[in-house]
């Protein structure tokens, strides 16, 4: 099965991390969480599952 990542934040370095993230053997990354629901929109159409929480985290 190998590693499941998330990503947290999904700006400049989201991106980033996403590719090379991507190029380890065993590793999948399969969301990203950002508070700009724009930046989960990016991430979705990269491929990941986009997760958005109005208000952030400190709202679950």
């Amino acid at each position: 099965m190998g590693i499941q990542l998330g990503i947290v934040g999904y700006g400049g370095m989201g991106g980033f991390h996403h590719r090379n993230a991507s190029k380890i053997e065993g590793v999948q990354v399969v969301g990203a969480y950002d508070i700009d629901p724009v930046r989960v929109q990016v991430a979705e159409e990269s491929g990941l599952r986009g997760i958005f929480v109005p208000g952030g985290f400190a709202c679950v």
